[in-house]
């Protein structure tokens, strides 16, 4: 039977019947008003978005990520480019760095062979302090009764922790010098009570493990502490053992020089400051000779001691020492004189003329009854001295008598 004959409308016919009339379309581009009654819960969310204008809404950027500091905790998002790229660089600054002070980074290989090395590092002291356990346990029974395994079981901890805090300082670049001596003297106490029991092959089987161990910390410790002087760019090394032995008196003074000069943090550095120290010496004892050290000017002596003097400063020195001119003892007591006029030599003026003309000079003078003339007269009138006109006027019969000569 179809649905369109059934009387009653059945299911189906409901169905169908109780469907809704389409809506109209919507004018396009004319704005609608919004409708007094409550829209259908299918269209409520149309009729707010035409009752309400249309606001463009702005745009926003998400904020840059802060990029990690070394320290801060790492959260839980993943990286950035620029975060990646930031920590890649100061990775790639951090291994230039090292091949400049000549230590190439490790690559996969050389991470391998450390840790193996640092595995068997860790057996043998493993196999040291088992070896060590019962004998220095046995050494404590009398005094500690059978709490004597503390002994050992504390002084091989302390080994191990104070190893382990010195390698970590010296990763951190804090590692005090001081520290390195207590694993030291506690691996010198297992030592002498293990050795304390036994004698010969005993001993050295005894006091080798310990020694290895303790040897190959001090070596780790060594790597890592100049591995992270040289990742921060701040790395000391000290004057080689060959140069202990063979100058103790000028190892100690490149010591010095590495420990008061600035930037003075190898050894190569030390020792062209050295060099030129020495040459500045030489120089300064060339200038001044052997006294050079109470001679010279206070300047150069003391940058001399300061190691910032060099052998063209002292030359320098010296040459504008010798060109000054140097003052007179009259000049620093009387300084005014120096401004007077100098005054003409008399004596200079008189010997300018010569014979002939103060001959003519003194006949011009009137003569006494007997054709003489006076002597002073002579040599006041010719400008000459009264011995060169007494020696005048005798040659040409000119000279008065001895009680006449006034």
């Amino acid at each position: 039977m179809s649905l369109n004959g059934h009387r009653g409308g059945g299911f189906a016919g409901a169905v169908l019947l109780d469907r809704p009339a389409p809506l109209p379309p919507e004018p396009v581009g004319e704005a609608t008003e919004p409708s007094e009654t409550k829209p259908r819960w299918w269209k409520r969310s149309t009729a707010t978005s035409a009752a309400s204008p249309v606001t463009s809404v702005p745009k926003t950027t998400p904020p840059e990520p802060k990029p990690v500091s070394v320290g801060e905790p790492v959260s839980d998002t993943p990286a950035t480019p620029k975060q990646v790229s930031a920590r890649r660089q100061r990775r790639i600054e951090r291994v230039e760095r090292m091949r400049k002070a000549g230590v190439e980074p490790l690559g996969f290989g050389g991470r391998i062979a450390s840790a193996a090395i640092i595995i068997g590092a860790i057996g043998i002291g493993g196999v040291g302090f088992a070896a060590s356990f019962a004998n220095v346990t046995k050494a404590m029974t009398p005094a500690f009764g059978e709490w004597a395994w503390l002994v050992p079981a504390g002084i091989d901890l302390g080994i191990a922790v104070t190893i382990g805090l010195d390698i970590l300082l010296a990763k951190m670049r804090m590692r005090p010098a001081w520290l390195r001596f207590i694993p030291w003297g506690l691996t010198g106490i297992t030592i002498w009570l293990n050795a304390s029991g036994h004698s010969g092959i005993g001993l050295v089987g005894h006091v080798s493990l310990p020694a290895m161990f303790i040897v190959m910390s001090e070596v780790g410790a060594h790597v890592i502490r100049v591995r992270a002087g040289l990742a921060a760019g701040e790395t000391r090394e000290g004057p080689r053992l060959p140069r202990w032995l063979v100058a103790p008196v000028e190892t100690v003074q490149l010591w010095m020089i590495m420990a008061r000069t600035p930037g003075v943090d190898t050894y190569e550095k030390a020792l062209a400051e050295h060099h030129g120290h020495v040459m500045a010496a030489v120089a300064l004892r060339e200038a001044w000779g052997i006294a050079w050290r109470i001679k010279a000017p206070h300047q150069l002596r003391a940058r001399h001691r300061l190691g910032t003097l060099t052998a063209t400063d002292v030359t320098t020195a010296k040459a504008a020492a010798d060109g000054k001119p140097k003052a007179s003892a009259k000049t620093d007591t009387k300084p005014n004189t120096a401004s007077k006029p100098a005054k003409p030599s008399r004596r200079t003026s008189k010997t300018s003329i010569s014979d002939d003309d103060a001959l003519a000079a003194i006949r011009a003078l009137p003569t006494d009854k007997g054709g003489h003339i006076a002597v002073k007269a002579a040599a006041r009138a010719a400008g000459i001295g009264v011995d060169r006109a007494r020696r005048l006027l005798d040659a040409n019969n000119l000279l008065a008598p001895r009680g006449n000569e006034s």
